[in-house]
């Protein structure tokens, strides 16, 4: 008899994890074949994927699961029938995951937070922290893409420490990867650089997977906006060697942008994030260094005018702060108007659009 595993510890378990998790399972059992499910998945082993549909009983849990998994690599839409018939299954939770990945390719991000919330709370109801942890700031992060002027930046900031120390490195990555998204918007781009690095220290035991992949391309684009193409061309070279057709496509998406590349681009592999910057018209903004730890403060939380001049001019004259520091407000503003904004009544400056947001309850989050 092999030992007994709880659902909650695979589900929460990475890739490595898993592989030493697979000779502690009964042979055959339900675990086994999720295990056999998600190691093939996070590898993209699509071949596999689908030998392994004939081994299933036809419109099972599994059957169903494996579907959506395939689906998420083929990039096409899959629909059940009635997911009534699975609320039973420990692994329900990662049912709801793969169709809030689904949903994701569609660009319908209303299924997105609701599959997302219903994945966060079936993660609850069996111990699966880590997991439902994902699921609740993927939740948060739907919720930016409904409403895409929010920027979430205290939301994920506040989340990354407690995501790391509960070991959910890969979750963290992500958190990782979208907080510099947020900064490269706004011009941070070292700020977006460190988080891209730490994403990537998270992953460094990952780094065949289409998540290492996906955050290298994003330090290859602010190595490239931080005007430093050496390491920038060298990072490109090593995103070549990725087969995913998702890299395939961003690394050209890269030589178009920063290299006057004339690549023919499939849209259709492409993440939603790299369409928006072929989309885009006007240049990235590179802020100063000065600039840019003021984004980085007021990330986190909102600033009184002094607490600021004590980070940022902490052994300059009183008065000559205050009018460095107003100088500084006023040229990023100038840049993205109203990206700063003074709250009369807290009397504390803010980033614009970055309101914490909670979970409410189950339906809605406020």
């Amino acid at each position: 008899m092999r030992n007994s595993i709880k659902p909650s510890h695979l589900i929460d378990a990475d890739i490595g994890q898993l592989t030493k998790l697979f000779f502690e399972v009964e042979y055959h059992s339900e675990d086994f074949i999720y295990i056999q499910i998600m190691m093939s998945y996070y590898l993209n082993d699509l071949a596999k994927l689908k030998r392994m549909q004939d081994t299933l009983t036809k419109d099972s849990f599994f059957d169903v699961f494996l579907k959506a998994r395939i689906a998420i690599l083929e990039n096409r839409s899959y629909q059940i029938k009635s997911i009534d018939n699975f609320r039973d299954s420990p692994y329900l939770g990662d049912l709801f995951f793969a169709m809030a990945l689904i949903a994701a390719q569609k660009e319908d991000h209303l299924a997105v937070k609701d599959n997302f919330l219903m994945a966060h709370h079936s993660y609850m109801k069996i111990g699966a922290q880590k997991k439902a942890l994902n699921a609740q700031m993927n939740t948060i992060t739907a919720e930016g893409n409904i409403d895409i002027r929010k920027r979430l930046l205290s939301n994920y900031i506040e989340a990354l420490d407690i995501l790391i120390k509960r070991g959910s490195f890969t979750s963290a990555a992500n958190i990782c990867v979208n907080i510099a998204d947020e900064f490269h918007k706004v011009g941070a781009q070292r700020s977006a650089f460190r988080y891209l690095e730490k994403a990537l220290k998270l992953l460094e035991d990952q780094n065949n997977t289409l998540q290492y992949a996906q955050a290298l391309t994003h330090l290859c684009e602010t190595q490239f906006c931080l005007n430093q193409k050496f390491n920038a061309m060298k990072t490109l070279e090593e995103l070549h060697r990725y087969e995913f057709k998702e890299i395939k496509e961003s690394t050209k998406a890269i030589e178009n942008l920063y290299l006057n590349g004339k690549n023919k681009i499939n849209n259709d592999s492409l993440t939603t994030a790299w369409r928006i910057r072929l989309n885009r018209t006007t240049a990235v903004n590179l802020l100063g260094e000065l600039s840019d730890q003021l984004i980085l403060l007021l990330a986190h939380r909102p600033y009184h005018f002094s607490e600021l001049i004590d980070q940022l001019y902490p052994n300059i004259d009183e008065i000559d702060a205050k009018n460095r520091l107003t100088t500084l407000i006023s040229r990023i503003n100038k840049k993205d108007d109203g990206l700063i904004q003074f709250d009369q009544e807290a009397q504390t400056y803010t980033l614009s659009n970055n309101e914490k947001i909670e979970f409410a309850s189950k339906e809605s989050i406020k």
